[in-house]
C-alpha cells in the first residue's frame, strides 16, 4: 500500500492513528508526518521525493 492509500484508509477508518499504523505496520510517528505533509503541501508532501526535493519545500 502507498502512502496515499494508507492516508485515504486512515480518513476512512473509526481506529485511532496508532491502532491502524499498528495495523499496516507503519510506525505511528511517520503516519504523524505523512498527514502532516499532506495537510501542508497536498499530494506533493506524501510522494517518495529526494532530501533536495524535500528542502525545497520547506523553503
Amino acid at each position: 500500500m502507498n502512502r496515499l492509500e494508507l492516508l485515504y484508509g486512515y480518513q476512512k477508518t473509526e481506529s485511532g492513528l496508532k491502532l491502524y499504523a499498528d495495523m499496516h505496520h507503519v510506525n505511528q510517528n511517520t503516519m504523524t508526518r505523512w498527514i502532516r505533509q499532506f495537510l501542508l503541501h497536498g499530494l506533493a508532501g506524501v510522494r517518495h521525493q529526494t532530501l533536495t526535493e524535500l528542502k525545497d519545500l520547506v523553503k
